[in-house]
């Protein structure tokens, strides 16, 4: 069953991990450049376009803050997921199915990736098509070896 109740005590041997925020602040640089390319800046709309791109650079960092402040604590019997503003969900590896690492371009140059967990509950915040429902480590450092902690925890759960 998910448990949607709190883990028992953090222990030392839990690991911390935020998302990192580097590849968030580069999309944003580039979105910037893109919608700035159709934008007719010349001397006499100079201050307008800088309005525009301190405005927008404010919501980039705005939006790498609230992405900074998820924390996800990867503890004995399970996973611990405290999003920005959200409730803290709790997922059992007893509750874990199966597990998949999604890493774009930008994601493997900044050595970065999201690990999607399917969850055996009805539950999550993502939908898996046909495969029921679960949750999701977004862009943690280093993926593959937080994927075989992972694994190797659950491994007394396994069946």
């Amino acid at each position: 069953m998910l448990a949607f109740r709190k883990m028992s005590r953090m222990t030392e041997s839990d690991l911390i991990l935020r998302p990192t925020i580097r590849k968030t602040f580069l999309k944003g640089l580039i979105a910037i450049g893109i919608f700035s390319l159709f934008l007719e800046v010349n001397i006499s709309n100079l201050v307008n376009y800088f309005i525009f791109v301190v405005i927008s650079l404010a919501l980039v960092i705005g939006y790498m803050g609230v992405k900074r402040s998820t924390r996800y604590v990867i503890g004995d019997k399970g996973l611990l997921i405290s999003p920005f503003f959200r409730a803290e969900k709790t997922v059992l590896y007893s509750d874990i199915v199966g597990m998949t690492i999604a890493q774009g371009i930008l994601a493997r140059r900044f050595r970065c990736g999201t690990i999607f967990l399917q969850i055996s509950e009805k539950r999550g915040s993502y939908a898996f098509i046909g495969q029921g429902m679960g949750e999701a480590l977004k862009d943690i450092n280093n993926p593959i070896a937080i994927y075989d902690r992972i694994t190797s925890a659950m491994s007394p759960y396994s069946t």
